[in-house]
């Protein structure tokens, strides 16, 4: 009896530290302005100092993906007009067509107060010789129905996954049978609720509760 109800702990226990430490937070993005005309689905991971992004395209007509950033303060415009934000971000991995910067990144459109932090950007045009959120080629950007991964090392102590995804901007480009532009955030119709680590834990120990409990019974029995 007492061999059984210890396996039943390790089970449960293993099951909720993985799910802890496995967790990914999934999200819908949709245009600020042509709404569903411009769309994504993703799924964001944050492991220690790894952020960990998955994006696919599933916007209809031609709409693509030519740009990424983050805003992690959304204070710092009002501090310091136009700065580059915080610093310190590297990239790892392959993202074939997309450009990383740890820098000024330029306006974000229907954004003016955000100051993008990182991100990744498309083609080659620039504005004062500096990477810039608003170009972009939809050659080299992701088209409907792709998915591709990036990949970023920083210090996001103090963040959650759900701040960090509300923290994104997502350049469109080519978008609608006209081929506007427009610039995606999370859907807020679409809220993805995902278990914190803490909730996780206390679920894994009210379930070993009832497990011991259950053993106690049948002992008496």
């Amino acid at each position: 009896m007492r061999l059984l109800f210890c396996k039943t702990l390790l089970v449960v226990t293993g099951l909720v530290l993985s799910s802890a430490v496995a967790s990914a937070a999934p999200f819908t993005i949709i245009g600020n302005s042509t709404l569903l005309q411009s769309t994504a689905t993703g799924e964001l991971t944050l492991v220690g100092s790894t952020l960990t992004l998955t994006l696919t395209n599933t916007s209809p007509f031609e709409a693509t993906l030519t740009g990424i950033g983050f805003d992690l303060d959304p204070t710092d415009f009002v501090k310091d007009n136009k700065s580059a934000g915080l610093n310190g971000f590297t990239a790892t991995g392959s993202t074939p067509g997309f450009t990383f910067s740890d820098g000024l990144l330029g306006n974000v459109p229907q954004f003016n107060d955000s100051v993008l932090d990182f991100g990744w950007l498309t083609g080659k045009v620039t504005k004062n010789n500096t990477p810039d959120f608003t170009s972009g080629d939809v050659a080299d950007g992701i088209a409907p129905l792709e998915t591709m991964t990036f990949v970023v090392n920083g210090n996001f102590a103090g963040f959650t996954e759900q701040e960090l995804i509300e923290a994104l901007f997502v350049r469109f480009q080519n978008v609608g049978p006209n081929g506007g532009s427009d610039v995606g955030r999370r859907d807020r119709d679409d809220r993805s609720v995902v278990p914190e680590p803490a909730s996780l834990l206390l679920f894994g120990s009210g379930l070993l509760a009832a497990v011991a409990a259950r053993r106690r019974k049948l002992s008496q029995l």
